[in-house]
């Protein structure tokens, strides 16, 4: 995939991409990929293995969020302007197309494959979820 407002023909289940160009993040390109192809859910695989009510590199008494709404994500969690390395768990931008789209995220921890198998099998996973 070159570019993630245009679909590429395939008949594949699942599309396994990374960024597209300098100053667009992956989260966004994931969520306009999920818009081009009327995907119902991204999975963002990430180093981190939930979403935290604040940044556990700052503090050790962070409490993991399983789920949680849009709306609280983007009010609480996030913050409100996107700059290129911020770390957020799914950024501004990307966070408010995908409440636009109504789609669901699913954020865990890459290295933790039994997971990944999980989510991909729609079993319940180690995670969060942001819908």
């Amino acid at each position: 995939v070159h570019n993630p407002t245009e679909k590429v023909n395939t008949d594949k289940p699942i599309i396994v991409a990374s960024g597209w160009k300098p100053g667009c993040s992956t989260d966004k390109d994931a969520v306009l990929m999920a818009e081009t192809y009327g995907a119902e859910e991204v999975i963002n695989l990430s180093n981190i293995e939930y979403i935290y009510d604040k940044d556990p590199a700052k503090y050790d008494d962070v409490q993991k969020i399983e789920s949680i709404s849009w709306k609280e994500f983007r009010e609480d969690i996030i913050p409100k302007e996107w700059e290129p390395g911020i770390h957020a768990p799914f950024d501004p931008p990307a966070s408010k197309k995908a409440q636009e789209l109504g789609l669901r995220v699913s954020i865990l921890n890459s290295l933790n494959l039994e997971e990944v198998r999980k989510v991909l099998n729609e079993k319940e996973f180690e995670g969060s979820v942001i819908k």
